[in-house]
This record gives C-alpha cells, structure tokens and sequence, in this order.
C-alpha cells in the first residue's frame, strides 16, 4: 500500500520586481508615526495615513561655528515576523527640511547607517554613508531634499523578531556666529502628504513651497528562496 502525505504548504511571499542575476526580490517600506506622535513605525501600503506628516528632530535651534550633532539620533527599526535572508542593494531615502528665521548661512546634513538589532545587541551591515551638505542662507530660506544612502549587504540572517534598524544622525554647523534659530525635520507620511505644515515653531516643511516631500522608505533587497 502506498500512503500520500500531503505536501508542505509554503507561504508566496510578493516582491515589487525580482533581480534574477542577484537572486533577490526587493521590498519598501515607508516610515510612519503612530498616535502617540513620536513613536515610528513601518508599511508596505504608501496608502497609509501618519498621524502627522513630519517629526521635528529640533526646534528653536541656534548652532555655531563647529559642526555637532543636532537632536537625538533616530533609530528606525523594521521587525521581521519571519525569519528572512537580506542580500543585496538596500537603499534608504530620508526626506527632511531645514528652516532658519534669520540671516545667516548654514550647512546641513545627515549620517545614515544599517544595524541587525536582535533586541539587545546592534551588529553593523554596512559603514555608514555621511550625505551631502544642504544650505541654507538668509532670513527665512527653507530647503527640502531627499537624501538616499545605499549600501551593499553580504547575505544575513534575521530571525523571527529581529530587526532591521536604521541609524539616523543630523548634522549642522554656521559659517559665522549669529543669533538666528533653525528648525529641523524628518517627512514621515507613507501618503507622502504636503498639507497642514508649519515652517518654523513646530517644523522645517512649508506646505507653501511647490517642492515639498515627506515620505521616508526603505527599500530591503531579500534573499529568494527558490
């Protein structure tokens, strides 16, 4: 007598397009901030309204001569409910707006870098990329711009429950003392909305300006499993 077993059901799991040569499906996910204001959070769905647009890494903010680090640094985490393999291109794309009420020049930019965090230790995927600066200068200047880092991931493993996380540190300094203050902000809106945005006070956007951006992602290039 011959017995059947029934076959193993595996589960499809849907990529935005396939790279055949490197074995790898790409994902993105685009940041998000939950109802309480401040916490972050990760969707597959760019449909997905935030409960507000931007998040304001600082505010009323007078810099000096010497570049330093402004506001806490950001750690963007995507957790993983399945174990997956990442290999490949992975590319991060922050958007964020830099406001000053006063004249003066100043220079602004941001340090990107990829960790595998397993709930207590962080392990580093890539060196981290230091972006271009972006400048701001004379009273009331405001400048959007998207900075995208990419790095190149040797195959590793995430458990169930592990995550990626994403290291986020903006920087600034002027070129001659002043008094003026700066706000600077982080877009975290899948829907990648330009409404309801304040330019100093409470954020770096301006919803008057025609180039507005406040959709973040991160697209994950995952090992297929074949």
């Amino acid at each position: 007598m011959t017995i059947k077993f029934p076959q193993r059901y595996k589960i499809l799991k849907s990529y935005e397009y396939v790279d055949l040569v490197d074995n790898t499906g790409y994902v993105t996910y685009y940041l998000g901030i939950s109802n309480s204001s401040s916490t972050f959070f990760f969707t597959t769905d760019n449909t997905v309204y935030s409960t507000n647009t931007d998040y304001l890494i600082a505010g009323d903010l007078n810099i000096t001569t010497t570049e330093a680090q402004v506001g806490s640094t950001q750690n963007l985490d995507i957790t993983f409910n399945s174990a997956v393999n990442i290999k490949g291109t992975l590319v991060v794309s922050i958007a964020a707006a830099y406001y000053q009420n006063g004249a003066a020049v100043r220079l602004w930019r941001m340090k990107v870098r990829p960790y595998h965090y397993d709930g207590s230790t962080e392990t580093s995927l890539a060196a981290q990329v230091t972006l271009p600066y972006t400048t701001t200068s004379g009273a009331g200047d405001q400048k959007t711009v998207v900075h995208t880092s990419t790095f190149s991931i040797t195959q590793k493993h995430f458990k169930a429950g592990e995550k990626l996380r994403i290291k986020v540190e903006f920087y600034g300094y002027e070129t001659a003392e002043t008094a003026v203050l700066s706000w600077v902000s982080m877009g975290a809106d899948p829907k990648n909305r330009t409404t309801n945005l304040t330019k100093g006070a409470t954020s770096g956007f301006d919803e008057s300006a025609s180039n507005e951006i406040t959709q973040s992602s991160v697209r994950i290039p995952f090992k297929l499993e074949v």
